[in-house]
This record gives structure tokens, C-alpha cells and sequence, in this order.
């Protein structure tokens, strides 16, 4: 957990985006990850729009290239 609060620290992003912007700082930082099994539980009614949801993640992924490029994700 010690090395985890800083990375949230630096992080911009709230939507679907988080998790790639969590794994880009994690390897940014040089932490190593592993993966671990999770219990899905599906919500009946929710609906994501693939076409909307789709242009975000790719804004998102704009917005993480460009926090790389000015140096937001750097240590302090």
C-alpha cells in the first residue's frame, strides 16, 4: 500500500481509463504487478455504450500520452 497511494496521487483519470492509467504509472515507476482472480457480480439494467464509451477510452488514452509528455506522472 506504500507504494501505491503516491501513484493515485498523480493520476488524473475517474472513468473506464483509470485502469490503464494505473498500470502506465505503476510500470512508470518501475512496480512490479501480478495478476489476481476477481468475483465479477453483474449489474442487470446497466448499459454502456460501446460507440461513446469507445471515443472516451481513446480521449483517455490521449490525456495519459499527454500527462507522460509534461511530466505529471514523475516523481516529486
Amino acid at each position: 500500500m506504500q507504494k501505491f497511494r503516491p501513484l493515485l496521487d498523480v493520476m488524473t483519470i475517474d472513468r473506464f481509463g483509470f485502469d490503464i492509467e494505473f498500470l502506465y504509472v505503476a510500470n512508470y515507476h518501475g512496480l512490479r504487478l501480478s495478476e489476481i482472480p476477481v468475483q465479477w457480480n453483474d449489474v442487470a439494467g446497466s448499459k454502456v455504450s460501446v460507440f461513446r464509451e469507445t471515443a472516451r477510452m481513446i480521449d483517455e488514452l490521449r490525456q495519459i500520452r499527454r500527462n507522460a509528455k509534461r511530466g505529471v506522472y514523475d516523481k516529486d
